[in-house]
């Protein structure tokens, strides 16, 4: 089986994350997974104070992290695109898989103003899948089922409870797509989850194939 991490940041990008890109692969190497997916945020903190007067150099600072990584994977190793967005409209956080630069560089300034209602149906058009992150924290917003693709059930962050009991219990209950996910921001929050596969995923379409098809959830042994 092949392990891949879904939720993970770096120092370069998220202002949370303490690890660099590149040191966040090797320490996943380590641990002995075939890949991951960054997911810095896209929040109303990650340009604050930075001197980016366009989307475009907002983007390209926010793709230093996964350039970053891509370096340091070499050939055995999958790095891939992904994002947290949180929009101005409340506290969630919403995963998103099978982002491209092309798809990032036209969006604009106002995407945090989107909020949920208009960003659900962009995505779905687009291809993208939207998973509701660590939807069950405190001063989280449970969304209708029919707004996300799925919710994250197992999110290994250390020092937030995200009531990962009750993620998947909504999950099952309204037929949601289930994801698990290290969130990993720190030395040691890493290989805490992620899914499972019986071949290596190397690419944005066989990551959503497999969290489709329902992904072997990597579940911490705290977590069970």
């Amino acid at each position: 089986m092949y392990r891949f991490e879904t939720h993970v940041h770096s120092t370069e990008v998220s202002r949370c994350g303490r690890v660099p890109a590149g040191e966040m692969v090797r320490l996943y190497k380590a641990a002995g997974y075939a890949g991951l997916c960054l997911t810095d945020h896209i929040n109303p903190w990650t340009f604050m104070d930075l001197d980016l007067p366009t989307w475009e150099d907002k983007v390209t600072h926010f793709l230093k992290g996964y350039r970053s990584a891509k370096e340091a994977a070499g050939e055995d190793f999958t790095v891939l695109l992904g994002a947290e967005f949180h929009f101005h409209e409340n506290n969630n956080d919403y995963l998103v898989y099978g982002l491209t630069e092309d798809i990032l560089y036209g969006l604009g300034d106002d995407i945090l103003d989107w909020g949920i209602a208009k960003f659900s149906p962009f995505c779905r058009e687009n291809g993208l899948l939207l998973i509701q992150a660590h939807p069950f924290r405190n001063s989280m917003v449970v969304n209708k089922p029919d707004v996300v693709d799925g919710i994250e059930v197992m999110n290994g962050h250390p020092r937030h409870d995200s009531r990962n009991f009750i993620a998947r219990a909504w999950a099952e209950h309204y037929g949601l797509l289930m994801t698990s996910g290290s969130d990993a921001h720190e030395l040691g929050d890493q290989a805490r989850g992620g899914i499972q596969t019986e071949k290596p995923i190397t690419s944005l379409d066989e990551l959503i194939a497999e969290i489709r098809k329902g992904a072997n959830l990597i579940i911490p042994e705290d977590q069970k």
